[in-house]
């Protein structure tokens, strides 16, 4: 595996665009890295971590899946689960979220490609239903 490769696989896997704006309307303010603005672009964040209260209209914090993944578990007790399934020998990955206070599991169906894409379906689950 060649450097490059390397590199791009231990990388970081941040929410959509889409997906930032509806962490914002459901009162994420964890410190992050980077942040999108309005237009959908991505760029490392221009003010301190102690300022975050003061974020710009313009700008929507841009947090790794796994950090809304703690914070869904830790501030509103729904964990995500995700797993693997086959078809024609090829893996597939699905989402569950259970609540941990009502012991409820909500379970989705569609099978998708890339384990990225199930940890952000079941992300936008939780914030368009569950909160």
């Amino acid at each position: 595996m060649e450097k490059e490769e390397a590199l791009k696989i231990l990388c970081e896997d941040y929410v959509s665009f889409e997906t930032a704006k509806l962490l914002r309307e459901k009162g994420f303010d964890e410190p992050t890295t980077k942040s999108y603005y309005t237009e959908g672009f991505e760029a490392p964040m221009k003010f301190s971590h102690d300022l975050l209260p003061r974020i710009q209209t313009d700008e929507f914090l841009c947090p790794t899946l796994q950090m809304v993944m703690k914070w869904l578990r830790e501030v509103h007790n729904l964990h995500i689960n995700i797993f693997v399934t086959w078809k024609d020998k090829i893996p597939h990955y699905q989402w569950s979220i259970d609540n941990l206070i009502t012991q409820n599991t909500t379970y989705d169906t569609p099978c998708l490609e890339k384990y990225e894409e199930a940890c952000e379906a079941a992300i936008k689950y939780c914030l368009e239903n569950l909160i």
